[in-house]
């Protein structure tokens, strides 16, 4: 059942989402994320402040969320544990 409610903040926590971003290394990339609210029209997302993904968002100062349905829970899991070049070839397209 839909239900609809008024609220100025929301944190759903999981399951998980993806961020794609540009990535001066790879062209594009992507990373699995469990940390976002929403704040007013602002969505508050958390990364690592030494990984690659925060380097990159600093540097193009732009992203992607995607919220994936329950069909590509296997992938969203997957690309968790594989990185860089070998995520982008298994995933690129469908994450």
């Amino acid at each position: 059942m839909k239900q609809s409610f008024k609220t100025s903040k929301l944190y759903y926590g999981f399951p998980i989402f993806i961020l794609r971003y540009q990535d001066q290394n790879f062209g594009h990339n992507i990373t699995t994320c469990s940390s976002s609210y929403s704040l007013g029209d602002w969505i508050v997302v958390g990364v690592v402040a030494r990984e690659n993904v925060a380097d990159q968002i600093k540097h193009y100062q732009k992203f992607t969320v995607n919220i994936p349905d329950e069909n590509l829970m296997l992938e969203m899991e997957q690309a968790g544990f594989i990185s860089h070049q070998e995520k982008l070839e298994r995933f690129g397209s469908t994450l």
